[in-house]
């Protein structure tokens, strides 16, 4: 779009109020003599009146020049350079007057388009590994459902022995994929920050049933659980009662999935403060390692280097836990010891 210049227009304004100026002046003050005697004076008068302000309106145009128009160009070639995806295109700011503040907006601005830019590209990189290896981690159990299938129909499991076992690697595979696309479907729900406020939960009875629930699902001569609920009031959390049995399900299951003792020894407790509810969830399994204990709530982040493709988890449980704890301003952490515990805490605001 064409833009017309503000210092032509200034000038031809200046200069057209000093042009009106001199001829009201000259034809109001025309002294009445011979001819050339007027055209003496009225010359005199001109350059008398004219000068002055000639000199008083160069100055002021190139002190508008200065403090206006040309910073309206450092801003117009860097919001230019913006728009062409530069988001280095800072001006220096060295005055506090309304230029001053409008160049330290713009800024600021940019920093806020260059980190939501950055922020933008790390989002597409992640949901571009998040696809690869969901592809992948789809794709092996399809892989060898297919194969199986074609060995029964070729004739190579040419004995029922062979075919059942063939069966038993097929129906197994189809679990595999169904908890996995499960844990996907989770994945998405709780990805979206999208959380019910209305739905909330009483804590106490809640978690008295989800870890009634879990000790169940232990042999005593496997597991040891010891469960301490010091809550004694009825305190609500801002959770659905689906929530929360996500949260200590998911713990509970790379607890028994990365225990490497005889017996597996989980210890829960559950406390509370004026506003606050602390849970913490240990364990004596393998533990984490220091390289990985930074990085275990990264979706599809596999801390187990020796995990084959057999396993149903997708490595999304984590991931999974942080999200709805974090979508009702909560947090989690983790300490461990490896070969021999580890301790999630998560901390939890009171629904008032």
């Amino acid at each position: 779009m064409k833009t017309k210049s503000i210092k032509k227009n200034l000038t031809t304004f200046v200069l057209s109020i000093l042009i009106i100026t001199i001829a009201v002046l000259l034809l109001t003050g025309i002294p009445e003599k011979e001819p050339n005697s007027v055209i003496l004076s009225l010359t005199g008068l001109a350059i008398l009146i004219g000068l002055p302000i000639f000199i008083v309106l160069f100055i002021f145009l190139a002190y508008v020049d200065k403090v206006i128009i040309k910073p309206i160009h450092v801003l117009v070639e860097s919001v230019k350079q913006v728009s062409e995806g530069n988001y280095d295109a800072y001006i220096e700011v060295d005055r506090e007057d309304e230029i001053g503040a409008l160049a330290d907006n713009f800024n600021q601005m940019i920093t806020s388009l260059k980190e939501y830019r950055e922020k933008e590209i790390i989002e597409k990189e992640e949901r571009d590994d998040l696809i690869a290896s969901i592809t992948h981690d789809l794709s092996t159990p399809l892989s060898v459902i297919q194969s199986h299938i074609d060995g029964i129909s070729d004739g190579i499991a040419n004995t029922k022995e062979k075919q059942s076992e063939y069966i038993e690697v097929i129906n197994d595979k189809i679990r595999q994929l169904d908890e996995r696309i499960k844990s996907l479907k989770n994945y998405s729900v709780y990805n979206k920050n999208n959380h019910d406020f209305k739905e909330s939960i009483i804590l106490k009875e809640a978690f008295d049933k989800i870890v009634y629930d879990l000790m169940n699902s232990i042999k005593p001569s496997t597991g040891i659980f010891n469960y301490n609920n010091s809550i004694t009031k009825e305190i609500r959390l801002n959770l659905s009662y689906r929530e929360l049995e996500t949260i200590i399900e998911n713990i509970f299951a790379n607890a028994v999935k990365y225990n490497n003792k005889t017996i597996l020894q989980i210890e829960i407790n559950v406390t509370c403060s004026d506003d606050r509810v602390k849970i913490e969830f240990k364990d004596n399994g393998m533990g984490i390692g220091k390289e990985d204990i930074s990085k275990i709530f990264i979706p599809l982040y596999k801390a187990d280097k020796s995990r084959t493709s057999n396993k149903n988890s997708l490595g999304l449980g984590l991931s999974i836990v942080k999200n709805i704890i974090e979508s009702v301003e909560g947090y989690i952490e983790v300490a461990s010891n490896p070969g021999e515990f580890t301790l999630f805490t998560i901390d939890l605001p009171i629904l008032k």
